[in-house]
C-alpha cells in the first residue's frame, strides 16, 4: 500500500499521510456535486491522488464550468487547465 502526503484544504500547515484509497475517497467526497463523464472523472481522480494540492474548491468549480462550456473537452485538456489555474504566468 502506498502512502502519500496530503495537506488539509483549510490548513496548509497540517500534513498527514493518506493511502491511495483514502485519497480516492476524499476526491469522491469533494467532487460529489459535479457531474462529469466517467473518462474525465477517472483522469481527474488519478491526477488528484498524485497532485492533491492542485485541487481547491475553485478548481473543482472551474472544471465543471469548462465541461459545461465545452462538453467535448478531453482528459488531457482538463489536466492542463488544472495546472494552468495553479501556475498562472
Amino acid at each position: 500500500m502506498t502512502n502519500y502526503q496530503i495537506i488539509e484544504p483549510t490548513n496548509f500547515t497540517s500534513i498527514e499521510l493518506a493511502t491511495d484509497t483514502e485519497l480516492r475517497a476524499e476526491y469522491a467526497e469533494r467532487s460529489w456535486d459535479y457531474e462529469l463523464p466517467d473518462h474525465l472523472e477517472q483522469a481527474l481522480e488519478d491526477d488528484y491522488v498524485q497532485n492533491r494540492l492542485l485541487y481547491s474548491e475553485t478548481t473543482f468549480k472551474c472544471i465543471q464550468v469548462l465541461y459545461l462550456l465545452n462538453p467535448e473537452v478531453t482528459p488531457q485538456m482538463l489536466l492542463e487547465c488544472v495546472r494552468a489555474w495553479n501556475n498562472p504566468e
